[in-house]
Order: structure tokens, then sequence, then C-alpha cells
């Protein structure tokens, strides 16, 4: 067993605090229980409405070793545990796709779109399919964006950890956008290096050019945005004068803007950040969400998606290319940076040092918010 008395952080110095130890970051048994003690019971982002938009519609979103579907069926979603209640095979092996029903491929074992079971073959006279229905995740939306939550209790409602967000996000129409293009990067290195990376930007200036064309790092250089809950962070994207979106020029790449908005609106850049994983920023032509997914000690999945309005045409609204140029260039210099943060970490010699409260405070808040899901004191 891993002892974790020694995996503590230590104590605040000062203007500085310190990162985790080495074992945060590298061992199997911790990341084990990272997987029980917080993906296992908070609420993580399944994807947009928009993909799910018809009764049939499907797609699974992957926790570690869970595997689950999320169906949309009439006007209701559900969230099902991909596993067959006969041998526990895979139900749906597909991303996403649209079923009139869920078959299993290994026996045929049949279920509906809520998951009850309504059809195994050769089962005897005695056999009660609805004992055997797909075991359920608790699934909710929040403006289009679909989270689902493994926990076998009941967790805090998403309209209510979200509630304060409500009133700067109405004018974006979120719910009625829809996925432009969406982009999977695998990154060799630990989730919470991922997630630091992200939330400062105290590297911007020497390896985002781009970025920091629009990005204002004067008015807020440590990225910080209003925190409403203990795991949600939400308020306005600091840009610079002039530029009306972040974008590679400042300019919008979306002609058809989101909800009500007008180009006299403009610039309407709205973060959200919903820990432990889930990212909005929303600059009214656009929005991008990225969603962090733990893989193992060394290695994390992003998926990013662009979202536009719902009635926007490619090629007349807007061209995919420029839409995600911007975000896509950044996230890729961001993923070289967590990949050797990774490799630096391997050595023994690692010690955490001391980080720039200033210029990195997001990644205070993000570390005591993780101490408190993991249930450790901050110390």
């Amino acid at each position: 067993m891993l002892d974790t008395s020694k995996l503590r952080p230590s104590r605040h110095t000062g203007e500085v605090f310190t990162g985790f130890p080495r074992e945060y970051y590298l061992s199997a048994e911790w990341f084990a229980r990272e997987m029980e003690l917080i993906f296992s019971r908070q609420w993580l982002y399944a994807g947009h409405e928009s993909e799910i938009r018809h009764t049939g519609d499907f797609m699974t979103r992957e926790v570690g070793d869970e595997s689950i579907l999320v169906t949309r069926d009439g006007d209701k979603i559900h969230a099902l545990f991909n596993v067959c209640r006969h041998r526990g095979a895979r139900v749906c092996l597909q991303s996403n796709g649209n079923a009139r029903h869920l078959v299993c491929p290994y026996h045929r074992w049949t279920y509906d779109l809520n998951g009850q079971l309504i059809a195994a073959p050769a089962m005897p006279d005695t056999f009660e399919p609805p004992r055997y229905p797909l075991f359920r995740a608790h699934v909710g939306s929040w403006n289009g964006m679909v989270f689902i939550n493994l926990s076998k209790g009941t967790p805090e409602p998403l309209d209510q950890m979200l509630e304060s967000a409500k009133a700067a996000f109405a004018p974006l129409d979120v719910a009625g956008c829809r996925v432009a293009h969406a982009i999977t990067y695998s990154v060799a290195a630990n989730w919470k290096l991922v997630l630091d990376n992200f939330m400062e930007c105290y590297h911007c200036p020497g390896v985002h050019p781009e970025f920091c064309r629009t990005f204002d790092l004067k008015r807020n250089p440590g990225g910080v945005l209003n925190t409403s809950h203990p795991l949600v962070d939400f308020g306005e994207f600091m840009l610079k004068r002039g530029a009306k979106s972040s974008t590679m020029t400042g300019e919008p790449v979306c002609r058809r803007l989101m909800g009500s908005l007008t180009e006299a609106d403009l610039p309407a850049a709205v973060g959200l950040t919903f820990r432990p994983t889930s990212s909005g920023l929303f600059f009214g032509d656009y929005g991008i969400v990225h969603d962090f997914q733990p893989v193992s000690p060394t290695e994390t999945r992003v998926r990013c998606q662009w979202l536009v309005a719902g009635e926007a045409e490619q090629g007349r609204d807007y061209d995919v290319e420029s839409v995600i140029e911007l975000w896509d260039i950044t996230n890729r210099q961001d993923w070289v940076l967590c990949e050797i943060n990774q490799k630096g970490i391997r050595s023994r010699r690692f010690v955490p040092g001391p980080n720039n409260l200033e210029q990195e405070p997001a990644v205070e808040v993000f570390r005591s918010s993780y101490l408190a899901m993991m249930g450790e004191s901050c110390l």
C-alpha cells in the first residue's frame, strides 16, 4: 500500500506555495484512488445535446475502466453503464450513432433506450427480463452541455451547482448551439499537470504568441475567475481592447453569432471551469469546451469541441479551419510543455518547487479543491 501520509503537499510559505510530490503524478495506486474518490463521484462532461438531437441517438463517454452510454429517447436523456447484464460484455462498441435498440453483440440480449431488457434469446420461461436492466448513471444537462455522474449515491444537483453562472450564459444560448468540430488529443502527462498548465498563464508570453495577441495578461495575469462554488469558477475572459473574439486576428470567425447577440455586443467572452475536469470558453461567435480525461498516471485524453450557433452553416457563416485555428495551435503548444513536465517529474531528484501565487493563483484553487475531493486536508 502507498503511504499517503508522505504525499501531503508542503505548507504555504509567504507568497509562494508548492505543488504535489512526485508520487501524485506517477503512482498507479494513487491514480486508482483518484478514479474512485473523484471520477466516480463528480459530474463529468459527456457531450453537447446537439450530438444526441434525435430519438435513438447515442454517444459514449469513457471514465477510466467504465464506459457510459448516453442515449436520447424523446425528450429524455439517459446515462447507462455499457455493460450487458448477462456476461458483462460491452453492449455498444461505437462512440456514437443511432439505434432503435441496444443489442449486445455477444448473445443478442437487447435493451431499449432506457436500458430496460426487452429480449434475451432462448432464456427459460421463468426468466424475468425486468430484473436485469442496464445499470444507470446520473445524467443532467445545463445549457445544452450534458454531464454524467457515476456516484452510487445522489449527487449535488447540477443546476444548483451552476446557478450563479446562469445569468452570464443566458444571452449565449449555448443549448441552441451545435458542435462544429471536435479533436481528441492524447497527452503523455498526468491529468493534474495538464490542468495546472491549462489554468495558468505564467508561461503564456514565451510560449503562446498567437494566443497573447488577444488575451489581456495585464488585466488578469493569473487567469482567476469568480469562485461561486467549491467546484465552479466563472467570469469574464479578459480580451485586449479592440479584440472582438479569441481568434488569430481578434475578429469573429463565425458571422452568425450565438443566441441573441449582435456584433455590438462583442466582445462577449465568458469562461467557466467545472471541476474536476471541464472547461468552457465562449466568445459570442464560437465556444470551446475542454474535457480532460485521465487514462493512466502518465496519459491524459483531452477532447475539445468547438461550438457555433445552431443556425450557422459551414462555408456560408464560418470556415472550420478558422474557427479551430487559434486554440488548436495553443493546445498543441501546451501539450509539449505538459509532456516535458512529466518527463522531468520522473527524475528521482524532482522536488516540488515554489509556484508564483501572483501568476498562478488558479493552480492554488485547483489544488485546494483537489485535496478536498480526495479527502485530504489542505496544508
